[in-house]
């Protein structure tokens, strides 16, 4: 059951409750899932916690974006470009459970 649920930069924030332990779970304004799947001891700390994690994605996205733009400007070879998107795709993603 949700203790709370708060909006962030279009994302849905929902902290849940377990065993007097916080969790969090945040949903893009696509619909992914996201959680670090840890728990913590107050309501504050998971929030922070959530926080952290959508400000990580939405950083990756704008870096993904500026190099993209780089890209199709002319200004940034392929071969440089694509290993530098693909690592951004794996930091916004790799460290956190998603579905």
């Amino acid at each position: 059951m949700s203790e709370l649920i708060e909006f962030y930069h279009g994302w849905m924030i929902e902290l849940l409750a377990a065993d007097q332990q916080y969790r969090f779970i945040c949903r893009s304004p696509m619909g992914e899932r996201f959680s670090d799947e840890g728990l913590y001891p107050n309501e504050s700390l998971a929030f922070q916690k959530a926080l952290k994690l959508v400000d990580h994605f939405l950083a990756c996205a704008l870096l993904r974006s500026a190099l993209r733009e780089s890209y199709e400007a002319g200004r940034l070879p392929m071969e440089d470009w694509l290993p530098l998107a693909q690592s951004l795709e794996s930091a916004s993603r790799g460290q956190y459970s998603y579905s």
